[in-house]
This record gives C-alpha cells, sequence and structure tokens, in this order.
C-alpha cells in the first residue's frame, strides 16, 4: 500500500463496502501500529460476517493489544458462524490473558478441527493457571473420556494435554 495514504484515508477505507479496501486499511494500520481506527476496527470486528475481513481486523487489534477486543474475540469464538473459521480469532485472542476462557480452550482442543485444537493446546501451554479442586476433577474427567474415544491423530494431542492434569 502507498505511504502517501493518511490516516483520514484509512478510515475511509475501513469504512468502504469493499472488502479487499477494509482489509488492506486494516493491516496498513497494523504495520504502522496505529491505533487511529481502534473504534471502527472494534465495531467492524462485531459486525462483519466476512471471515478474511474479521481475520485481518483480529489481528489488526491483537497486534495493537487492544484490550476491548479480547471480550468480542471471545464471542465470536463461541458464535456457531465461526465454527469452521476460529483458527485466527484464536491466535489473535492469544495475545490477551485468556484464563478466563480456560474451559472453552480445553473443548477446543477436544472438539475442534485439527487447526483450531492446536491454536487452543498453544494458548494452555503458555498459561500459568492454577485452577481450583473441583474444575480439575471436571476436566481430567472430561479429558479421559475424550482420550478413550479419540482418533489416533488427536491422541496425542489429548496425552500433552492431560498431562497439564498430573498433580
Amino acid at each position: 500500500m502507498a505511504k502517501s495514504l493518511t490516516s483520514k484515508d484509512l478510515l475511509v477505507w475501513l469504512q468502504s463496502p469493499d472488502p479487499e479496501k477494509v482489509i488492506a486499511a486494516a493491516e496498513e494500520l497494523r504495520i504502522r501500529k496505529s491505533d487511529s481506527g481502534i473504534e471502527l476496527l472494534l465495531s467492524l470486528l462485531k459486525i462483519t460476517d466476512n471471515n478474511n475481513v474479521r481475520n485481518a481486523v483480529a489481528l489488526t487489534l491483537a497486534d495493537l493489544k487492544e484490550e476491548r477486543a479480547f471480550q468480542i474475540l471471545h464471542q465470536l469464538l463461541l458464535n456457531d458462524s465461526t465454527a469452521k473459521s476460529r483458527g485466527t480469532l484464536l491466535y489473535a485472542i492469544s495475545v490477551f490473558d485468556c484464563t478466563s476462557i480456560f474451559p472453552l480452550l480445553i473443548d477446543f482442543v477436544i472438539e475442534g478441527n485439527f487447526e483450531v485444537s492446536r491454536q487452543a493446546f498453544s494458548i494452555l501451554e503458555q498459561m500459568e493457571l492454577e485452577i481450583d479442586e473441583k474444575t480439575f476433577h471436571e476436566y481430567s474427567e472430561k479429558l479421559q473420556k475424550a482420550i478413550e474415544n479419540a482418533s489416533q491423530d488427536r491422541l496425542s494431542l489429548l496425552l500433552e494435554l492431560q498431562s497439564f492434569f498430573i498433580p
């Protein structure tokens, strides 16, 4: 993108009906580390149904470490409409403190597609988490059941996750 575009130009592009312009503007704001479009980016993250736009915006907000994006990303991860496109959303949310979504991450490792399960595992691997005994047992049992029914390609990941639950 031409460096001659001003921040004002990028804000106009963020509001464009053309997804390519929106993506280009989000990426340029990320490169510039500019927070001039934060409100528009947050709004776009909430409302867009274009996966490519959503991913570009999520990555920009993550790179800018915009804390308000965490809750939106969390809601998107829970939304059925993102079921086939959660990998980038998980990557973006990983820059934030994810302890509050620990159960969701465990579920994604157990039930998510290849990319989602690995990305969720990667987040869990980086966490320093103290969990209460009740939660420990609940997820320990859930994980054991998943291991018993796991396909060969998921088994090693689940066994590695289980090692997190060994006291």
